[in-house]
C-alpha cells in the first residue's frame, strides 16, 4: 500500500507524526509537493497544496528528509521542467527513492525518454502516471521507462466520484505493463477489492488520509488499515518497489544460477532477508532479526546484525536472492501463483 501525504499539511508537525504513525501501515509513501496549478488533483489534495505551500520549498524539502520510509516525491513536471536537474538532485539528497510527475505522459509524451533517464542518472526510480485514455501504445513506453512503478489513476481528478469499471482498466493494463501495477484515484472499497483481484500488485491511499487528518493522526491509521483490509492485505511488501527481482524489475534470468542484489531505500534499520526458492521466488523481506516461511519452499531470515550493510545512493541495506538454475533468482513479485495470496500494496 502506498500513503499519500503533502508535505508539511495540515502544519509541518501533524505531518511528520502522521508520516510517522502511517509508516508501520504502509509499502511506501508518496509525498507530494505544492505545484503552482494541481489540474490532475481533486479539490482536498488542492486545498492541501495551498496550505502546504505558504511553507516555502526549502523547508517543505527539511521535512521530506525527515520522512524515514521508501518514498516518491510527486509534483507536477510543468513546475521544474526548467530546472529538472537541480529538482532531481534536490530529491536526492532529501532522501527519496523516486520521482512522480502526473502531468509527464498526458502533457510531456515527447519527454518521457529524456526525463526517465535524468531520473535514473540522478539515482532515483520513475513512477509512471497513466489514466483510462492513454493508448496503449504509450503505455507500453511509460511501462518500460517505469522501473518504480506504472501508477493507474482510474478517475480523472483525485477524490472526485466519476463511475468506473475499475476491474476491466486494471485487467486492460495488467495486460500491457508486466512490472508493478498501483491503482488509485478515489478507490472505493469495493473497488480496491476489485482492482487486486483484477491483478493490482496494490492501491494509493490519499484524499481519504488527508480528510481524516485534521481530525487527528489516529483517524488516517484507521483508514489506512480500513483500505488494508479492503484488500485482503497483511503485512508488508517483499521487497522495495521496483527493486530487482520484483515484478518487471532486473533479477537474475530464467535458467541462471539465480543472484540478485537489490537496495532497501529509505535509511531504514539495516537487516538482510536471504531466500532460497523453488524458482521465481528469490529473496523476500522480513523483520530484522525475524524469519519469516512462504510456500513453495520460499524462506526468509533476518540477520540481527549490521556489519555489511551496503547500497547504492549511500542506503544502508542490501538483499540477495538465490534460486537453483532454471528458476532465476527474484524473478516476479512473490508470484501470485505461487505465493496464493494477495497483499495490499502502496500506492
Amino acid at each position: 500500500m502506498i500513503a499519500y501525504l503533502t508535505i508539511g499539511y495540515p502544519t509541518p508537525e501533524l505531518f511528520l507524526r502522521a508520516a510517522e504513525a502511517l509508516r508501520p501501515h504502509c509499502d511506501a509513501m508518496e509525498l507530494g509537493i505544492p505545484p503552482r496549478f494541481a489540474k490532475y488533483d481533486g479539490p482536498v489534495i488542492r486545498r492541501s497544496y495551498e496550505a502546504a505551500s505558504a511553507i516555502g520549498r526549502e523547508r517543505l524539502m527539511e521535512l521530506a528528509s525527515e520522512v524515514d520510509a521508501e518514498k516518491y516525491a510527486l509534483t507536477y513536471l510543468d513546475d521544474v521542467i526548467g530546472r529538472l536537474d537541480e529538482y532531481l538532485d534536490s530529491l536526492r539528497r532529501a532522501g527519496f527513492s523516486g520521482a512522480l510527475f502526473p502531468d509527464l505522459v498526458i502533457d510531456f509524451r515527447g519527454e518521457l525518454g529524456r526525463v526517465a533517464s535524468l531520473v535514473r542518472s540522478a539515482g532515483l526510480r520513475n513512477a509512471i502516471f497513466v489514466s483510462p485514455s492513454t493508448p496503449d501504445a504509450v503505455v507500453r513506453e511509460a511501462s518500460a521507462a517505469a522501473d518504480g512503478f506504472l501508477y493507474l489513476g482510474v478517475r480523472p481528478a483525485t477524490g472526485v466520484p466519476v463511475p468506473v469499471s475499475v476491474e476491466s482498466l486494471v485487467r486492460r493494463f495488467r495486460g500491457l505493463h508486466g512490472g508493478e501495477l498501483i491503482v488509485g484515484f478515489g478507490l472505493r472499497a469495493e473497488e480496491v477489492s476489485a482492482a487486486v483481484r483484477a491483478g493490482a500488485d496494490g492501491v494509493a491511499v490519499g484524499t481519504a488520509l488527508l480528510e481524516a487528518l485534521p481530525r487527528g493522526v489516529g483517524e488516517a491509521v484507521e483508514v489506512l488499515r480500513r483500505v488494508r483490509d479492503a484488500a485482503g492485505g497483511r503485512g508488508h511488501r517483499a521487497r522495495p518497489l521496483g527493486a530487482p527481482g520484483a515484478r518487471g524489475g532486473q533479477g537474475a534470468g530464467a535458467g541462471d544460477p539465480g543472484r540478485g542484489a537489490d537496495r532497501c531505500p529509505g535509511g531504514r534499520d539495516p537487516r538482510r532477508a536471504e531466500g532460497q526458492g523453488g524458482g521465481a521466488g528469490g529473496a523476500r523481506w522480513v523483520r530484522h532479526g525475524d524469519d519469516g516461511e512462504g510456500p513453495e519452499g520460499q524462506r526468509g531470515r533476518g540477520l540481527g546484525h549490521s556489519g555489511d550493510w551496503r547500497g547504492r545512493r549511500g542506503h544502508p541495506q542490501r538483499e540477495h536472492g538465490r534460486g537453483p538454475p532454471g528458476g532465476g533468482a527474484a524473478q516476479g513479485l512473490q508470484a501470485r501463483e505461487q505465493v496464493g495470496e494477495r497483499r495490499l500494496r502502496v500506492g
